[in-house]
């Protein structure tokens, strides 16, 4: 059986700060595989959604500024030390499928935790303004 994905009406649960359960209604996306089955809400996926296209984003960013600019343009001194020992397609892909996968399972844990949530957005945040700008100038005013 493969993969099977739903949008289906439910509703997700949370604890407030007093320790009261609330329920809210939502849109989740239910992935159905050959042994489990789970959902995300809207939300959680939209989130998680944003913080994989900066991933990709800065991959595609460190790539081409790499390329053309060098290895020593690298800030992350751990991905710096993999492109020099794995080059720097695969050093980049290492890098990126750890992140993304990092990014899965904060997404699947923001469904249930609603606190999760504002820590994605700060984290989509800060790598729009640590990474991509940066980048973007860079390549911007070298080329």
């Amino acid at each position: 059986m493969p993969i099977k994905f739903d949008i289906v009406p439910g509703e997700t649960e949370h604890i407030t700060l007093r320790g009261v359960i609330r329920r809210n209604p939502t849109l989740l996306m239910r992935v159905r595989t050959p042994k489990k089955t789970f959902s995300l809400s809207r939300k959680a996926l939209l989130l998680g959604a944003t913080l994989i296209l900066c991933q990709i984003l800065d991959g595609i960013l460190t790539y081409t500024g790499l390329l053309l600019l060098g290895v020593e343009m690298e800030g992350n001194g751990l991905i710096r030390d993999m492109i020099y020992a794995y080059g720097l397609v695969p050093g980049i892909c290492m890098a990126k499928v750890g992140a993304l996968l990092s990014v899965a399972l904060i997404t699947i844990a923001a469904h249930r935790r609603k606190w999760i949530r504002p820590i994605i957005l700060l984290l989509s945040a800060v790598y729009v303004t640590l990474a991509l700008v940066p980048w973007t100038l860079v390549l911007w005013y070298r080329l």
